[in-house]
């Protein structure tokens, strides 16, 4: 994946890592902006949001493929901090993105739907030219292990009889255990 990164590595101007590229308004560019977001990702050691970012990428992407005015569109993958990324997609359309309300007879108009379902946050800022759709995602936090309740006694007294009394549950299980054999 290196590879795809060659020439597209750059330092934002608060000096994190950001890589772009610039991709023909067709269809075959979606995978190759998912492949440039996704060895990002890989290098800076977000695996965690591989997926998410594979599918953001592949509905800006697209929607920059039949929306935009001109004939390329940019992707940036910028990474915000440790387990943070922003990706954007910027194109010479003013139209601003819109969310949908999909019917259940749609075959597509989904797509900013799913960004705002997957996103930590997203939005899109006109400028002069065009416009950039932009989401930030953000790796999950570890679930906790989940706290097993340990009975806890008042007295000294309390806590040794429940101590004495697992040992013989547990003193019974291996004497039949053993009788079986």
């Amino acid at each position: 994946m290196g590879d795809v990164l060659r020439g597209r590595r750059d330092v934002g101007e608060d000096g994190r890592p950001v890589v772009s590229a610039t991709f023909p308004r067709d269809a075959a560019s979606v995978p190759a902006a998912r492949r440039l977001v996704r060895a990002a990702v890989d290098e800076w050691g977000l695996s965690g949001l591989a997926d998410v970012a594979d599918s953001i990428t592949s509905e800006l992407a697209t929607n920059a493929v039949l929306h935009a005015c001109r004939e390329s569109f940019r992707v940036t993958a910028r990474r915000l901090s440790d387990e943070q990324l922003q990706v954007s997609v910027t194109d010479l359309s003013r139209n601003l993105p819109k969310v949908a309300e999909a019917d259940d007879d749609w075959e597509n108009g989904r797509g900013l739907l799913l960004v705002d379902a997957l996103a930590q946050k997203w939005g899109a800022e006109p400028l002069r030219w065009g416009k950039r759709v932009w989401a930030d995602l953000a790796v999950p936090p570890s679930p906790e292990p989940p706290v097993r309740e340990i009975p806890i006694y008042s007295s000294h007294r309390a806590q040794v009889v429940y101590v004495m009394a697992l040992l013989a549950v547990a003193t019974t299980v291996i004497v039949g255990l053993t009788a079986q054999r």
